[in-house]
């Protein structure tokens, strides 16, 4: 497996971006639920937490695109070593 210096961040990254991905999911189940018990109060307040999330998983989105292309780039100059794959 070839790493650079943006193997371990991008990593990082990615696992993050997924677990951002399972909460989106999970905060739009809650206010579909929230909407059919009627629960108007809570739909907004779980409105503005998946707001957030979405706007923080676009965030690492573009950290992660960045940091790809920089791995990729020093893949393409040399300048990556050789790590056993996990």
């Amino acid at each position: 497996m070839k790493t650079s210096k943006w193997s371990n961040e991008l990593s990082i990254l990615t696992q993050l971006a997924s677990t951002l991905k399972l909460v989106d999911s999970v905060l739009n189940r809650t206010i579909e639920h929230s909407q059919i018990q009627g629960h108007t109060d809570y739909v907004n307040e779980h409105k503005v937490r998946l707001a957030e999330v979405q706007e923080k998983l676009n965030e690492v989105n573009h950290e992660c695109q960045g940091l790809a292309l920089l791995h990729e780039a020093a893949v393409l100059t040399g300048n990556y070593t050789e790590s056993p794959n996990r």
